[in-house]
């Protein structure tokens, strides 16, 4: 985590005008310095240098920038941008290090997305950006639970953390207080159990209503709640598992 970060933006090449900068994702979402992030954006990648920029005084307090450019295959495609407050020298090498380490996850994703249309990655990159806020975990996964259900149109999404032997629901989408103790959210973190033990990702639509052994408490969620689907898709940290079932409309 860096401190003293002001504002932050990620902005990528546009795909039919090389010399136009997108802005994929921005944190926070309003702020008077956003303005001077895209031209030091934009410098930054027709360097394709790393660096810390100085910058004229914001609201009376001191701000400098922090760059770091995005590759895709040995080409510079973007620029990440972080607005910090003036810290010493060696500090600044420090949030450097931090930085490109965090740039190297986004030009995986970069690379996955290369075949894919521009608004997957934008879906992705903004996804990062959420999870990436300095709140409590609970409070940001429910703000990612709520993006994936406004996204992709779910009924409900929820976000469970892998403890042991036991999969614990985190997060619940527009349910910022929930009861652990009701049989839904029972009921879902069976269902993604199910999915961790099975060690991938399953998806069941309301045609097949096959109450196999292989899928059975996921069927028994789409039977009783009459969705069109039910999806669970397992998130991997290390040998940390969260889980994030869905169920559509």
């Amino acid at each position: 985590m860096i401190s003293g970060v002001k504002c932050g933006g990620i902005f990528l090449s546009s795909p039919s005008d090389e010399d136009e900068l997108q802005n994929i994702a921005f944190w926070p979402h309003t702020t008077s310095l956003s303005p001077t992030l895209k031209p030091i954006a934009a410098n930054t990648v027709n360097s394709g240098v790393a660096g810390v920029h100085k910058a004229a005084n914001h609201e009376s307090q001191p701000v400098d920038y922090v760059t770091q450019p995005l590759i895709e295959q040995g080409q510079v495609v973007g620029s990440v941008v972080l607005a910090l407050t003036v810290r010493s020298e060696q500090q600044y090498q420090a949030v450097l290090q931090l930085l490109q380490w965090g740039t190297v996850f986004l030009e995986k994703l970069l690379k996955q997305a290369n075949h894919q249309p521009v608004d997957d990655a934008s879906l992705a990159l903004n996804a990062v950006a959420l999870l990436s806020e300095n709140e409590p975990l609970a409070v940001m996964g429910y703000h990612f639970c709520n993006f994936l259900a406004d996204h992709f149109n779910c009924s409900r999404v929820q976000l469970g953390l892998n403890k042991g032997l036991q999969v614990q629901v985190l997060s619940v989408s527009h349910q910022l207080h929930f009861d652990r103790r009701i049989e839904r959210i029972r009921q879902v973190e069976f269902a993604m159990e199910e999915c961790i033990e099975q060690n991938q990702n399953i998806v069941i639509s309301a045609p097949s209503h096959e109450a196999s052994t292989v899928i059975k408490t996921h069927t028994q969620q789409l039977l009783s709640d009459k969705n069109e689907a039910v999806c669970s898709l397992i998130l991997r940290n290390g040998e940390t598992y969260m889980d994030a079932p869905g169920e559509s409309r």
